[in-house]
């Protein structure tokens, strides 16, 4: 496999070396943030499982969406329904106040996701050489929102985040599902 290198002055630089922590950041963010977004699917499988057929409609209802955000709402919507239908509890139900804490904090870390995911990027000339950047030329606002920042340390962040979320979700599911305790709320950075 032929690497591509570009020169800068008489001196190669190897842009596939250059971009490759890079790129396994933003694979680790991916990756992790599919998990997540199954194990949401499983929560709302379980809100669901009343039903007849529950977690089987549970399941074709949740992948009937390819947006995660509209399937988010959608688990926000059941659980709401399903631990509080007449929205009277003060307090609501302790399982619906964590699952809205879950789906709050996810709709926050998607942006985040999204910007690393949906942005730009390029190499940069800088006087210690070579470094990546996001790139801003052509108006990618999801890159413009990287500008100034450690590229690496704030996407290992947001994977970091998006793991501890996706734990915290696969506990709720243990507790709706087989009446364990309510975990407690992981700290997140």
């Amino acid at each position: 496999m032929a690497t591509d290198t570009v020169t800068l002055g008489d001196k190669p630089i190897d842009v596939d070396a250059l971009f490759a922590p890079l790129q396994k950041a933003l694979g680790k963010i991916v990756i992790e943030w599919g998990t997540l977004q199954d194990d949401l699917g499983q929560l709302f499988a379980v809100v669901m499982r009343h039903l007849p057929d529950g977690m089987h409609i549970a399941f074709s209802a949740w992948q009937s969406h390819s947006n995660d955000r509209a399937q988010r709402e959608m688990l926000r919507s059941v659980a709401s329904a399903r631990f509080n239908p007449d929205q009277s509890k003060k307090p609501a139900d302790a399982l619906l106040l964590e699952i809205e804490w879950l789906l709050g904090r996810c709709d926050s870390v998607s942006e985040a996701r999204n910007n690393f995911v949906h942005a730009s990027y390029t190499m940069t000339h800088t006087p210690n050489g070579p470094e990546l950047s996001s790139s801003v030329f052509f108006g990618n606002r999801r890159s413009k929102k990287l500008v100034d920042k450690d590229l690496l340390a704030d996407a290992d962040k947001c994977s970091r985040n998006i793991h501890a979320l996706d734990r915290f979700c696969r506990n709720l599911v243990a507790s709706a599902a087989f009446g364990k305790p309510l975990p407690g709320r992981p700290q997140l950075n």
